[in-house]
């Protein structure tokens, strides 16, 4: 079946599987490590049990770069199966839910946003839960639209969507389009309420304080917080969306790059997480932070009863003494704080970026 494939690749005047799969090796590397990186940071994060990660803004970038590792390397490896396999049409179903995932997952980011900055509303259990099941939900629907419709494709014989311009491909098109050109326009609306609020937010608030805080004065905040409303809807517009169109109808070279724009979508966020997005500075402090206070924390006094004769425990009854040694004992068992302690350093460099 690879020969039958790479018959009609030729045929064709495209390059087979082979040649196109050397090229994107590097980029799928690329968009491997760069996503697992995010995904590793938040492990570590998890494992200190930080009370900030209870807010569904971060189980949303979870979602968005689990979509982008996992769609990348199953695209990778359905170039090398057989196209009327059954491992093809679990390979498409599975790329076509990360990347409809990543799209609907940055959606849901932004109308989080959305809902509190611009709307003002209060985020009730249900409206969460909603939000964090939406971008799975969707990846699950338009996964399932592949089924029926996968094997060799006439172009080039390799496992996709057989007719790429067929009902299945129009529908997930159009509500890619929808849920991109949709986040783009409530990140327009995000910085406009924003930016009035300056001169006002600057007196109320406390330097670097909160959720989306990274800057002294709320200008700061704002100026970061735009960069990352634009750079992941136009990540997921240039790469997802440009490189499936230029997949489409560029050719034989077209192909090849609209593969590299698809596979790179996970390096490409990976970037703007950690250059562009508050949250990951956020995260980095709370663990910075959380190192420090167990650094410092107090030690029970060699005389527990006698504890009141130490001036670090005056005003303290023994049993909150030990109630909160423990605490801290417990707390420092983390695996999450071994590991953020082992690299204070970054952290320092990623809390001051």
């Amino acid at each position: 079946m690879d020969d039958w494939g790479d018959a009609v690749a030729i045929r064709n005047g495209n390059f087979t599987r082979g040649q196109r799969a050397i090229w994107i090796i590097p980029v799928t590397a690329l968009t491997t490590i760069g996503g697992l990186s995010v995904l590793i940071f938040y492990a570590i994060a998890f494992g200190a049990r930080l009370p900030i990660l209870k807010h569904p803004l971060h189980k949303l970038i979870i979602f968005m770069f689990s979509f982008n590792v996992t769609s990348g390397l199953i695209l990778y490896g359905i170039g090398f199966v057989d196209p009327n396999s059954p491992a093809c049409h679990t390979g498409v179903f599975v790329v076509t839910a990360g990347i409809t995932g990543d799209y609907c997952t940055s959606f849901a980011i932004y109308f989080l946003l959305f809902h509190s900055l611009v709307l003002h509303a209060r985020r009730s259990q249900f409206m969460e839960n909603a939000i964090l099941s939406f971008p799975i939900g969707s990846a699950l629907v338009f996964a399932f639209l592949t089924i029926g419709g996968t094997g060799p494709m006439d172009r080039d014989g390799a496992c996709w969507v057989r007719d790429m311009l067929g009902w299945r491909a129009i529908v997930t098109y159009t509500a890619s389009a929808f849920f991109a050109v949709s986040t783009m326009i409530m990140g327009v609306f995000i910085i406009r309420s924003l930016v009035p609020r300056l001169p006002l937010a600057d007196t109320l608030r406390v330097p670097q304080s909160g959720m989306l805080s990274v800057g002294n004065t709320m200008r700061e905040d704002t100026n970061v917080i735009t960069k990352r409303l634009v750079w992941y809807p136009i990540t997921t517009l240039i790469c997802v969306g440009g490189g499936a169109l230029v997949d489409v109808a560029g050719g034989k070279w077209g192909m090849v790059v609209g593969e590299q724009l698809l596979m790179g979508t996970g390096f490409i966020n990976s970037i703007g997480f950690f250059a562009f997005d508050p949250t990951f500075r956020s995260v980095a402090k709370a663990l910075l932070e959380e190192v420090n206070s167990l650094e410092t924390a107090f030690a029970p006094p060699p005389d527990m009863y006698h504890h009141t004769m130490d001036p670090r425990y005056a005003g303290n009854r023994k049993e909150e003494i030990e109630l909160e040694w423990e605490r801290r004992r417990v707390q420092d068992a983390y695996w999450g704080v071994k590991v953020a302690r082992s690299m204070k350093g970054l952290l320092k460099r990623a809390a001051r970026v």
